[in-house]
């Protein structure tokens, strides 16, 4: 993860020290969110329309657990909010 921090500052032009880096992988430790009032299921259905509630913001920290959970027609709506970042180079793979 520190690599995709160090890619990620690199494209925003931002300089970071080590201890920065630390200091955000670990903020971005599937269970440090889920325990981070912010990010976990009790602040987004506050402040969100979730569906019904069901699920969770944060899930299993897996990747392609999304498929058991968005609607074809919500994976569609991504992946045409997801148009503007073509030729940045920044890429993507959600399959």
């Amino acid at each position: 993860m520190s690599g995709c921090v160090r890619k990620i500052a690199n494209f925003l032009d931002r300089k970071l020290t080590d201890d920065d880096v630390i200091r955000i992988t670990d903020h971005c430790n599937v269970n440090q969110m889920r325990e981070n009032p912010m990010t976990n299921l009790q602040y987004i259905q506050k402040y969100s329309k979730m569906r019904d509630g069901v699920g969770a913001f944060i899930n299993k920290g897996k990747a392609g657990v999304w498929k058991g959970v968005l609607t074809s027609e919500m994976s569609a709506k991504i992946d045409t909010m997801m148009k503007p970042l073509e030729g940045t180079g920044l890429q993507y793979d959600f399959q």
